[in-house]
């Protein structure tokens, strides 16, 4: 191997994307929880998921995170972008439905402080500019 091909190989090797793999890992973890445990989300918000079943929740984060991952594993930039983007917006989405609906089920649920950070970590992703 020469000079120039170990150069050319080492610019494009880059680091592992730590952050946009653990989101992508998270996403599938609690995807497939909302698959198995079919009512989790309306056992928690009764009054709004009445109307909307968990799969289509679940097969949201379950389909961006395989897109997800696999742009990481092919280092693929354009699905590690559209990864991201649909992942930060699921995400948003829950975080959101989380803070309303923590402080107006009677008692204050403090989940929705761990869904925030999720949505932080996925703007860290995005904003980085790699969407690794």
């Amino acid at each position: 191997m020469t000079i120039k091909e170990e150069l050319i190989r080492e610019q494009t090797k880059g680091s592992f994307p730590f952050f946009g793999f653990s989101i992508a890992i998270l996403s599938l973890i609690f995807g497939g929880f909302l698959l198995i445990f079919g009512d989790y989300m309306d056992s928690l918000f009764t009054r709004l998921f009445d109307l909307i079943p968990d799969w289509p929740i679940a097969l949201c984060l379950i389909g961006s995170a395989l897109i997800k991952l696999i742009g990481i594993y092919k280092r693929h930039k354009k699905l590690m972008r559209i990864g991201i983007v649909l992942l930060s917006a699921v995400w948003t989405a829950i975080a959101a439905v989380y803070t309303i609906f923590s402080f107006t089920t009677g008692y204050p649920n403090p989940s929705f402080l761990f869904m925030i950070f999720i949505v932080v970590v996925c703007y860290r992703v995005s904003r980085k500019g790699d969407f690794g």
